[in-house]
């Protein structure tokens, strides 16, 4: 299982990155998997843990410039993040992006900013 996040305006900010010195841009692609880091960070301390296979199968895969993928690869994280009809809910991915978002976005436009 994974989670996408959206940035309604990330294809304006890419091309706005693409006219930035190659330094920009790598600390662009850093930050973006610094991130990453931080979410796969949170979503481990808020994974409800039996066993623990879950918390410890959480990873960041660098899909390509500027695009980082956090998945938890148990057949059960859904069920944990989603719940079921008889189980409740223990969402730890999408709280966890919804924790680091804004301090991804401020963090890159800073860096495009200069």
């Amino acid at each position: 299982m994974s989670v996408s996040v959206r940035w309604i305006g990330i294809d304006k900010f890419i091309r706005k990155v693409r006219f930035k010195s190659k330094q920009v841009q790598a600390e662009v692609d850093a930050e973006v998997m610094r991130g990453a880091f931080r979410i796969e960070r949170g979503a481990k301390l808020r994974v409800a843990v039996d066993t623990g296979t879950t918390k410890q199968r959480i990873q960041v895969r660098k899909i390509k410039k500027y695009k980082a993928e956090i998945l938890s690869p148990t057949h059960y994280s859904i069920y944990l993040e989603k719940g079921t009809r008889k189980m409740v809910a223990q969402p730890f991915l999408r709280p966890a992006v919804d924790e680091e978002r804004p301090r991804l976005y401020e963090n890159l436009n800073k860096i495009v900013k200069g």
